[in-house]
């Protein structure tokens, strides 16, 4: 018991910083998605898509396997003295110490599904447009053609030696 109360915190912020790290993945998965949309892929589509499936299913078996493990931990406090008690008083400070990184965390979640429901939303509107247009129309295509950069000029000072 010891040890799953004092690890339980340690584990949570370890799995949340790999759901957070998937799904960046997934973002940018999607990004990918709106500029093959963009491009009219449907090769390069179908292959953002497989890719998406595999990160998703990634992501899921990741959240089941952290709700199992929080479910199977039990924390109560006994009201004797008994050492599971005192096991759990020490584990305490613990979670407090790591409370505030699982709420900064828990932020970083909630940022990343407001930008990936953001983007589903884009790219469910560009898909939409791309399958009523006919291949190859600009409209598509405007956001993402290269502007021609300007070259900058680069001055360099040097000091002055003095004799």
């Amino acid at each position: 018991m010891k040890a799953d109360v004092e690890k339980v915190p340690h584990e949570l912020k370890t799995s949340m910083e790999k759901e957070i790290s998937l799904m960046r993945e997934v973002l940018a998965n999607m990004h990918e998605e709106e500029y093959v949309l963009s491009r009219q892929d449907q090769h390069g589509w179908n292959q953002v898509m497989q890719d998406r499936f595999i990160l998703v299913q990634k992501l899921s078996e990741l959240r089941q396997a952290r709700a199992k493990s929080l479910n199977t931990t039990h924390f109560h406090l006994p009201s004797e003295k008994t050492e599971e008690n005192q096991v759990q008083k020490r584990a305490l400070p613990i979670w407090e110490e790591i409370l505030c990184e699982i709420g900064y965390l828990l932020d970083q979640i909630m940022a990343l599904v407001d930008k990936i429901n953001m983007q589903q939303s884009r790219n469910q509107s560009l898909f939409e447009k791309s399958q009523k247009m006919p291949m190859g129309h600009p409209s598509l295509e405007a956001p993402y053609e290269q502007k021609e950069k300007k070259q900058k000029a680069i001055v360099a000072t040097f000091p002055l030696k003095h004799p």
